[in-house]
């Protein structure tokens, strides 16, 4: 019989302690994917059940406008998103006062854009799809890129 390799207590330990992280880690991991997808597929299902609910409640000519308008405004925002939020989080001077401010006022800046561009796209945009109202509806409806900038 040969005689066994010593392995130090304090490597031994070590080695416990470092596969029970792991297996923390993964169960962290997968409870976050699950939070992530059940959260995706939450939204959507209540965006669904809201589409639902609207089609009942309105004419399908009002519904059709109010798509209009918001395809308009989410094609403005996809546009312009030039990942603000993702950035303040992960840049390593995220939690700098000057950083912040900066951030703050380039996302402001951008609502107040996204307003003009709205209060601008909304004439041809009436004007192609021969839908008069569309000219007041899109303006108002940007006011809220405006309120999203001071967020």
């Amino acid at each position: 019989m040969s005689p066994e390799p010593s392995v130090p207590v304090d490597e031994a330990t070590a080695g416990a302690e470092e596969a029970a992280s792991d297996g923390e880690l993964k169960g962290r991991a997968l409870s976050a994917t699950l939070v992530t997808i059940v959260g995706h597929f939450g939204g959507n299902g209540v965006r669904l059940a809201s589409n639902l609910i609207l089609t009942r409640l309105l004419l399908p000519e009002h519904f059709g406008i109010m798509a209009l308008v918001n395809v308009a405004l989410i094609g403005l925002h996809m546009f312009s998103d030039v990942g603000i939020g993702p950035n303040v989080i992960q840049h390593e001077h995220g939690e700098d006062r000057a950083f912040l401010h900066t951030a703050f006022t380039v996302q402001t800046a951008r609502g107040v854009w996204l307003l003009i561009a709205g209060c601008l796209l909304a004439w041809p945009i009436a004007h192609f799809y021969e839908i008069p109202d569309l000219v007041w509806m899109i303006p108002i409806a940007a006011t809220t890129a405006l309120t999203d900038g001071f967020t």
